[in-house]
């Protein structure tokens, strides 16, 4: 938990996102952060924060290009397909962060040609129907 507080931290400056970019290592940064996204604590939407604060910068999007539909897409539809059973505080910040991560040319196009990405958000807006139309 420390660890996800400095980098909320070191997240919220573009300063320390630059250090961030320069120092670590992406990949398994990216890695470790999703594996809490399905948490129904603070951590979830803490990480998905500041995963949203990255995928603002250009070199984070660039860096993600070639295996944007590996590394981001199976967690992403994973939340988006569990709806129900999920911390529904981690939608938000985790759809603006998939906003930002798809400004890029690249990463859109990807995003836009993944089926199974296209059947999360189907499941997502029936599962969202349903839920309105029994409450």
């Amino acid at each position: 938990m420390t660890c996800i507080r400095v980098l909320c931290i070191y997240s919220q400056t573009q300063y320390g996102r630059s250090l961030v970019l320069q120092i670590l290592d992406l990949d398994k940064l990216v890695e470790n952060l999703l594996k809490f996204i399905n948490n129904k604590d603070i951590t979830a939407k803490t990480a998905v924060g500041i995963l949203d604060r990255f995928a603002g910068e250009q070199k984070f999007r660039v860096h993600f290009q070639g295996n944007f539909t590996t590394t981001f897409l199976p967690p992403f539809t994973s939340l988006l397909n569990n709806m129900p059973s999920v911390d529904l505080t981690v939608l938000p910040p985790c759809i603006s962060m998939m906003a930002s991560m798809t400004g890029d040319d690249i990463i859109r196009k990807k995003t836009a040609s993944c089926q199974e990405c296209w059947e999360a958000f189907l499941t997502a807006m029936v599962i969202n129907m349903l839920f309105f139309l029994i409450a």
